[in-house]
């Protein structure tokens, strides 16, 4: 299952992106910003080890982690958080837990075929996004 992951996947659709950016806190043009772009998402994994990486015109943000384990992050938006992934069934989830009087947010990530979906909660804002698997050697660079 991990296996399914590991590659670059090209963002084919996204939804409601800038309502979450809002929910988070992120500025009304960053949100505005980030919800006209598509940008792409790579997977690798090394041992126990995860990096994961999402590349925008924007901005880039890059998590390393090791699943069921806690650690600091600044996300895309700039927010200071402590988050930890951990597989639920099938679903790769990420809770993120504000720091600094932040929101908590949760990413569910799932895989079915070569599509890829995230799922991103804040509140009563979601936002989802379609990826599709891109052929080997592709290099993502903005």
């Amino acid at each position: 299952m991990v296996d399914q992951f590991i590659g670059t996947w090209v963002c084919t659709k996204a939804d409601n992106v800038e309502a979450y950016f809002r929910e988070v806190g992120a500025t009304k043009n960053l949100s505005k910003a980030l919800s006209h772009v598509k940008g792409t998402l790579t997977f690798e994994i090394e041992g126990d080890e995860w990096t994961m990486t999402f590349n925008c015109p924007v901005k880039n943000h890059t998590y390393k982690f090791r699943l069921g384990q806690e650690f600091n992050d600044t996300t895309f938006d700039g927010r200071p958080v402590s988050s930890k992934f951990e597989f639920d069934g099938n679903k790769l989830v990420e809770i993120e837990k504000g720091t600094n009087g932040g929101p908590d947010t949760r990413k569910e990530i799932t895989i079915t075929g070569n599509t890829l979906t995230m799922v991103d909660q804040c509140g009563l804002a979601q936002s989802t996004s379609a990826y599709e698997k891109a052929a080997p050697g592709l290099i993502a660079s903005f």
